[in-house]
């Protein structure tokens, strides 16, 4: 069986963390066996990191796809994405889609510190060296945008598409169809373009499952357009993969056939959980995903989840999407089907007070049951627990 390394990338301002010997390193999570025929992964890209709507990946980026990812030509060591923390995060995400899981990219900075990237979705090894046409390019492309997420935060994706390394299939723990991704962001004129090909749709069934930073959330940093005119969903334009009674993705969108659509694990929004203990919903902001965040955690009060899926028994990984703008981590317990409470840090992730701050993930080991569950997250009984934006298993 296939098997992938799924990416952690943090929010904007992450500092990175050198290594005793002068070489930075990026981590992968453990690695997971493909799904049906597709893969899962993780989002988290952070658009404002470098992929600009009117540069692209360019010589101005200190980028030139003509030469390979290890020549000085190819990615330049001293201007350019390698010389910035936010810069090599864009890279990261450039070798997890080109490279296959196994292989990596060593690169320096204008410092003469070493970087290594891990390979992934392997969509163009070519890349590495300078080997390179329209369909690779186009295939990073595709890729590199459907990880985007304007607030940084982790978001369990699963992906389908023509192109052979990821392939088609469907897995029914990520039954949210989200949208396509299609385009160039190499070449400003690819397909006739007078301006940079970055291409999305939206899946017709999205409305009601936006979550933050991604496709159809309230946000100024998207790096890529619908073609179609906003809110045109995906099959209007958009040739579906096999029978539209079984569909399970794209394989093509106005003449990009190397197209890849996501899907997503459900989200599990606090506000229409259980809420008891004081606990209550308070209004939404850009950065929240759905209508509501929920508030005034503390002393006991909690909120219950019901009717978490799991496809399958065993261990998985609950996300959890939180605001704390205390000075202070905060804990939280959880507990799943009705058993012992564990408790959980939430680290310090915006300001003191600002609350409307982008949410933040913690992720927790859970053995779930098939089919469907309860989880319930508590206050601790005389302090305060962060808010709670929404919850989702993987």
């Amino acid at each position: 069986m296939r098997s992938i390394s799924s990416f952690w990338l943090s929010a904007v301002g992450l500092t990175l963390g050198l290594m005793a010997c002068g070489q930075g390193s990026y981590d992968t999570a453990s690695e997971e066996g493909a799904l049906g025929t597709g893969l899962s992964s993780i989002n988290g890209l952070n658009s404002i990191n470098g992929l600009n709507s009117i540069n692209g990946l360019n010589s101005i980026n200190g980028f030139n796809s003509i030469n390979g990812l290890n020549s000085i030509n190819g990615l330049s060591s001293t201007v350019g994405f390698m010389t910035t923390a936010d810069g090599r995060n864009v890279v990261k995400y450039l070798a997890y889609c080109a490279l296959p899981a196994g292989d990596s990219l060593v690169k320096q900075d204008q410092y003469g510190t070493s970087y290594t990237f891990p390979g992934g979705l392997g969509v163009c090894p070519g890349l590495k060296n300078g080997s390179n046409d329209d369909v690779c390019l186009e295939s990073v492309s595709a890729c590199m945008m459907a990880h985007v997420n304007s607030f940084g935060i982790h978001v369990p994706l699963y992906l389908t598409s023509t192109i052979g390394t990821i392939g088609f299939g469907s897995d029914p723990q990520f039954p949210v169809e989200e949208g396509s991704f299609f385009g160039n962001i190499f070449n400003k004129s690819a397909h006739g373009s007078n301006t940079l090909p970055a291409l999305y749709c939206e899946s017709p069934s999205l409305s009601g499952n936006v979550v933050s930073g991604r496709i159809g959330a309230t946000t100024a940093s998207s790096v890529y357009v619908n073609p179609f005119g906003t809110g045109v969903p995906c099959n209007k334009g958009c040739t579906f993969h096999g029978s539209q009674t079984y569909r399970d993705g794209y394989s093509s969108c106005t003449g990009w056939n190397q197209t890849i659509t996501v899907y997503r694990t459900k989200p599990y929004e606090a506000e229409f959980a259980t809420l008891a203990g004081g606990a209550k919903a308070v209004p939404a902001k850009p950065n929240n995903s759905g209508s509501a965040r929920v508030g005034y955690i503390s002393n006991g009060a909690t909120l219950s989840f019901s009717n978490v899926y799991a496809a399958t028994p065993g261990a998985h990984t609950l996300y959890i999407y939180f605001i704390n703008a205390t000075s202070t981590p905060l804990s939280m317990g959880v507990s799943v089907n009705g058993g012992g409470s564990v408790n959980y840090s939430f680290p310090v992730t915006a300001a003191l007070n600002n609350w409307d701050a982008n949410t933040s993930t913690v992720t927790v080991n859970v053995n779930l049951n098939a089919g469907n569950n309860t989880i319930k997250l508590s206050a601790p009984s005389s302090a305060w627990s962060p808010d709670i934006d929404w919850i989702t298993v993987q």
